[in-house]
């Protein structure tokens, strides 16, 4: 797909007719069910976030049954989320590539790259995001997640956290995650008890049947710079059945190497 050239799309206002959260996705797709769509071969980028309230921005975003990449590689870079918020109640994120609804969604072959968000205030930075896979197994494999930096942290989330290369929300159904590499991934704030995460899973399956695989990816250069109180995890995973096997995790905080 072609770069995205000329001045960046650049959404500057704090307009807010409804009072509800609102979206910039660069992609939006609401799929069936139980017939498979599919968002390949394009390219996001070059978007400027200047917003005052309850703002999310998603590069891809899909609803339902969905391939993501299957078809080829998607890109999803250079996005600057200068957003901010005053209000307890507003959590804020940035997602490079975000999966909802219906499991059995596939994310795979993608490209997310040089995503920032820039203001001290209540957000998150996911390269990819999924949530509540309900009915099927959801499958991200083959990504390449580089150069994602955030300033602030999702404090209401059930696990606060300010970075994530892969961030799965509740999928009930299981998932699996194979072969991505995610690197140069930076917790920028110095909010105390910010999280940042090469993989991250928050909720547990119901069924003690399921079992989730975790498998063959490379995490490194994970930096975070909290002035106290900051968390590094390569690999991150709640209670259930768990296979974690073949994967490199090499951490970076400041000068420290692990």
């Amino acid at each position: 797909a072609p770069h995205c050239g000329g001045a960046p799309w650049t959404y500057n206002t704090s307009w807010n007719p409804d009072g509800f959260g609102k979206y910039i996705l660069g992609i939006s797709v609401i799929s069936s069910p139980t017939d498979t769509s599919y968002i390949f071969n394009n390219t996001v980028q070059n978007f400027r976030v200047n917003f005052t309230g309850d703002m999310k921005f998603g590069g891809i975003q899909a609803n339902g049954l969905v391939n993501v990449g299957g078809g080829g590689a998607n890109v999803v870079s250079d996005i600057v989320n200068a957003g901010t918020t005053t209000n307890q109640y507003d959590e804020l994120f940035t997602v490079g590539i975000w999966s909802s609804g219906i499991g059995g969604s596939r994310i795979v072959n993608n490209t997310v790259s040089n995503i920032s968000t820039t203001m001290a205030t209540r957000m998150s930075l996911s390269g990819i995001y999924s949530s509540y896979g309900d009915s099927n197994a959801i499958t991200i494999q083959g990504n390449n997640i580089h150069d994602l930096s955030c300033m602030g942290i999702q404090a209401n989330a059930p696990v606060p956290y300010s970075i994530a290369g892969i961030m799965l929300d509740r999928p009930y159904k299981g998932f699996r995650v194979f072969d991505n590499t995610i690197s140069r991934l930076q917790s920028s704030g110095t909010a105390v008890n910010a999280l940042a995460a090469g993989i991250m899973v928050t909720g547990s399956s119901p069924s003690a049947k399921i079992v989730n695989e975790i498998a063959r990816n490379r995490i490194s250069g994970i930096e975070n710079l909290s002035a106290s109180g900051g968390e590094i995890t390569g690999i991150m995973l709640p209670q259930g059945i768990n296979r974690v096997y073949n994967n490199q995790v090499s951490l970076t905080n400041g000068n420290n190497q692990h």
